[in-house]
């Protein structure tokens, strides 16, 4: 069922302006996007802001659940303040990239399919 759970992510990527951090969240079940940021850093921001923009467009039902990716540790004060209240919340395994196989997915996919190839 669309909108029970979330999945997030964030993954470096090369644009034509150079070295980009992407933060996505995906519906589990649809596999769409149901929001993203992008920026030149990988602070807190990043994250709750693309989380902020999702829960105001979207307006998920209290409970809808949100799982993200441990390879960013803890999440910060931010981004759990943001979280609080509306979604459920879990994080990967330290080292277990199948946990999110769903974002990881979307990254190799959106990855491969790039017109522009960098070496890092």
């Amino acid at each position: 069922m669309p909108n029970c759970l979330w999945r997030s992510a964030i993954s470096r990527t090369a644009t034509q302006e150079g070295w980009l951090y992407l933060a996505v969240l995906l519906d589990a079940h649809s596999r769409q996007v149901v929001d993203w940021a992008m920026a030149d850093h990988l602070r807190t921001e990043l994250a709750a802001g693309a989380l902020t923009v999702a829960l105001q467009r979207r307006r998920p039902a209290t409970g809808t659940g949100h799982h993200r990716s441990a390879a960013a540790g803890t999440p910060p004060m931010l981004y759990q303040r943001v979280l609080a209240g509306f979604l459920s919340y879990s994080m990967s395994r330290a080292g277990e990239c199948l946990d999110n196989a769903v974002a990881e997915h979307f990254f190799a996919t959106l990855k491969a399919r790039s017109p522009i190839r960098r070496i890092s």
